[in-house]
């Protein structure tokens, strides 16, 4: 209770997913993590709710016709910023998230 803690990664599990993933639910995953007093970075800060996330962070298959939300930062404290960079294809199919202490 009285550490700051910072996760962030990807979960590979996103709101709507089938298959083995599924029940893996990535809601499931957010009031575990609430209870805990660790809140997402993106949605703390766009106000956004889960499944409706209007940036992405994955390009399946390096696909920009596949985006998924499926990388999340959390902390239990408050940070001055929170960002999810431009997708570099050359770099990764998924697109950096950038938190500032």
């Amino acid at each position: 209770k009285n550490n700051k803690v910072f996760i962030c990664g990807d979960f590979n599990c996103y709101v709507g997913q089938s298959g083995e993933n599924s029940k893996y639910s990535i809601a499931k995953v957010f009031e575990l993590l609430n209870i805990h007093n660790l809140k997402s970075l993106y949605h703390t800060t766009t106000k956004e709710k889960l499944g409706e996330e209007l940036i992405p962070t994955f390009y399946y298959r390096f696909n920009k016709c596949s985006p998924f939300f499926i990388d999340y930062a959390f902390s239990n404290f408050e940070v001055k910023s929170f960002e999810i960079l431009k997708w570099d294809r050359a770099m990764s199919d998924h697109c950096a998230l950038v938190a500032q202490f």
